[in-house]
């Protein structure tokens, strides 16, 4: 099975442009070799933006964070944001 790296050298385009391929889908799937690194870890993937890993990490932080909040606000009150500069 022929890797991201392996392809590259063999077509002559750079890693970004394979990557981008890959990305918009117009290297088949089939190919399971072909990855590009996970924005956040920068382990490889085969589609999205990240790991399996990292999406699970992300999720637990923003759980919290929420839960967190939720016990900052009483119930039944809303807080508005405001923006500067409009």
């Amino acid at each position: 099975m022929t890797t991201t790296k392996e392809l590259q050298d063999a077509v002559g385009v750079t890693e970004g442009e394979i990557i981008t391929f890959i990305k918009q889908g117009k290297i088949p799937k089939v190919y399971k070799n072909l990855t590009y690194p996970c924005e956040s870890c920068h382990g490889p993937i085969r589609d999205g933006r990240l790991c399996r890993s990292c999406k699970g990490s992300f999720q637990q932080v923003s759980q919290q964070l929420e839960a967190q909040l939720a016990r900052l606000q009483p119930a039944g009150t809303y807080k508005t944001a405001t923006r500067r500069g409009w």
